[in-house]
């Protein structure tokens, strides 16, 4: 691809994105660069253009984490499945074709398939109600193949933010017992080690007035890292206004 191909397919690639923004603007969305996500009750959502390196396609991501994990870098993100999962079609999109069209197709799929999930996931509350279908939902995919869908994080923080004991237990038990059985040197490591072991040591003494303290640090260290993500609240207060 000449360089000249290659900047008439990056101007097409962004207005793609630009359109799409355009169109899920009033549900709450915010952009930055080639993400358009939203804050809500303390769930991050959103959606990742990724151009395929070398031809015309690109494709997008979905992904859900609460702003109270424990990880700060916004590019490790949680839950995330291939825009294309959703209506059982192609996980590639044709720069090439009629800009608009491309916009439209996407578009749809975001308003039509992946909002309603959204809303399922919408805040700790909610993915607690509605624990049994989501699991179900990773379970599906699983078995068609699909490993993008992982609830373990999701879930465990999100019971933990909704001081579940039982269910907090149960999975604080599972990802400790994970991280124990990994081999590997990194500090990451390490450092998850740590906080998961002392989060099961305060969830079976009940104490989550402890635990809700540490999400919140959670969630104002994520914030600092990335004050942006402040923008999505006033549209979000707008929205509702």
């Amino acid at each position: 691809m000449n360089p000249d191909e290659n900047k008439i397919l990056n101007t097409l690639y962004k207005k793609i994105i630009s359109l799409v923004y355009g169109r899920i603007k009033g549900y709450g969305f915010c952009k930055k660069g080639v993400h358009l996500y939203r804050l809500r009750n303390d769930i991050l959502q959103g959606f990742y253009f990724q151009k395929i390196s070398g031809n015309g396609f690109f494709r997008v991501s979905t992904y859900i984490r609460p702003v109270f994990w424990h990880r700060q870098d916004d590019g490790v993100l949680l839950s995330t499945l291939e825009l294309g999962k959703f209506v059982k079609g192609s996980c590639y999109y044709d720069i090439n074709q009629k800009y608009e069209e491309v916009s439209n197709q996407v578009s749809l799929i975001i308003i039509e398939k992946v909002l309603p999930y959204f809303e399922e996931c919408g805040s700790p509350h909610a993915i607690l109600k509605n624990l049994e279908k989501l699991l179900k939902l990773e379970k599906d995919f699983t078995l068609r193949g699909i490993k993008q869908l992982d609830f373990q994080d999701l879930i465990l923080f999100c019971v933990l933010k909704e001081k579940n004991s039982n269910i907090s237990k149960e999975y604080l038990k599972r990802k400790v017992e994970c991280l124990m059985k990994d081999d590997r040197k990194a500090d990451w490591l390490t450092r998850d080690r740590k906080i998961f072991n002392q989060l099961l040591q305060l969830a079976n003494q009940n104490k989550f007035s402890e635990v809700e303290l540490r999400l919140e640090t959670f969630k104002q260290d994520f914030l600092k890292e990335n004050p942006f993500y402040k923008k999505s609240l006033k549209a979000e207060k707008e929205t509702i206004d």
